[in-house]
């Protein structure tokens, strides 16, 4: 667990209490630490003294987490989704791919993993008699900058079937924490594969891939994030259907979570067309809501559209879709993590181009320092 106990304004000085005891203090008047400090709190914030659970649901997370404590893990903007290491031809690809990952159903993947997986954001395919990987390898070496920190990955995955004489192979893009939940969730599914929830994504992909109908409907319904009884519906209607004969398809009614793309067809399952409406449909829509308005919001720092104006108010001006990802997951110091974006939702996009411009002193006992302010990166 996690505590918070700060910061804390006596007169004009905030205080914050850091592991080991020390305390942080520094003089606000007329200084911008890049975030509002001298404001009210947001509506958001924890009082002090509460604790959070780190990897807890995203529902719990989006209300209930500092906007003052980084997250384990954190890594420095550089190193968050990291495609300046490409070359200038696969950085341009990088950044179409990203966006049309955000774009659809990836996005709730991307940020707070209520979507512990997306795939299909790219595809392809080649022939198993003279295979020319060129592509694929392509691909890989780009996705491998989907990442930021430990807690996301992507990859290509391979399909098992050949048809017409080529496998097929799509991009998939894993939220780890979010899958390691699904994995404890389900764990009839997952412990007699010998999956557990340190296993890596390509190894639960792979697992999954291989295994026989239904279980690979069933293994795709848990890692995609579909609610228990949709999982169940899809595959009894598959066996119903099969066992039917083709053409056969048993009534149903689909759901579907808007994405940025379309309001349809992306993120999508289907459930018995006389089932209710469930609390887990209604969470998945009220926090699916949530992060579509806040990507909006900061998409449209994106769009050749915007009029020079409403740009010219933004608080910064970068326009690259993986500087979106990094104002989003950034706590305001430069330390990003997924998890900071939970915290984020709701907020407009800081200041990254300012760094802060006061001293930070460390104190312990009778001991004071002063200390650099964290440069934003």
């Amino acid at each position: 667990m996690n505590t918070w106990t700060g910061p804390v304004k006596v007169g004009g000085v905030v205080s914050r209490l850091c592991p080991g005891g020390a305390i942080l203090i520094a003089a606000l008047v007329g200084f911008d630490f890049g975030s509002p400090v001298n404001a009210a709190p947001p509506s958001w914030s924890r009082p002090i003294g509460t604790t959070f659970a780190v990897g807890a649901k995203p529902n719990a997370a989006i209300s209930a987490a500092s906007p003052h404590v980084p997250a384990d893990g954190w890594v420095p903007r550089s190193e968050c989704f990291p495609i300046e290491r490409l070359s200038p031809e696969q950085r341009n690809e990088a950044e179409a791919l990203l966006l049309k990952l955000l774009d659809g159903e990836g996005l709730y993947t991307v940020v707070t993993g209520l979507k512990p997986v997306s795939s299909g954001f790219w595809v392809g395919r080649f022939r198993v008699d003279q295979p020319d990987l060129t592509e694929l390898e392509r691909i890989r070496t780009i996705l491998n900058a989907f990442r930021c920190g430990e807690v996301l990955m992507a990859d290509v995955r391979v399909f098992q079937r050949v048809y017409e004489g080529q496998r097929s192979a799509e991009a998939y893009v894993a939220h780890r924490p979010a899958l390691a939940a699904k994995i404890i969730e389900y764990p009839d599914f997952f412990k007699p594969r010998g999956v557990t929830a340190n296993s890596s994504p390509v190894e639960v992909m792979t697992l999954i891939e291989l295994a026989e109908e239904p279980d690979r409907w069933r293994g795709q319904g848990y890692v995609y994030g579909y609610p228990r009884e949709a999982v169940e519906f899809f595959v009894a209607a598959g066996l119903a259907d099969r066992q039917a004969g083709r053409g056969s398809l048993t009534p149903r009614r689909f759901v579907s979570i808007p994405t940025f793309a379309a309001e349809t067809g992306r993120f999508v399952y289907a459930v018995d067309v006389n089932a209710p409406e469930t609390d887990e449909d209604r969470r998945l829509r009220t926090e699916a809501t949530l992060i579509l308005a806040d990507y909006r919001r900061r998409r449209a720092l994106l769009s050749p559209t915007d009029r020079t104006e409403d740009r010219a108010s933004l608080p910064t001006a970068r326009l690259g879709v993986v500087e979106l990802l990094r104002d989003w997951f950034d706590d305001g110091w430069g330390r990003c993590h997924p998890d900071h974006a939970r915290r984020n939702l709701g907020r407009p996009p800081r200041r990254l181009d300012a760094a802060p411009s006061v001293k930070t002193w460390a104190w312990s006992g009778s001991f004071v320092a002063p200390i650099a302010p964290s440069p934003q990166r």
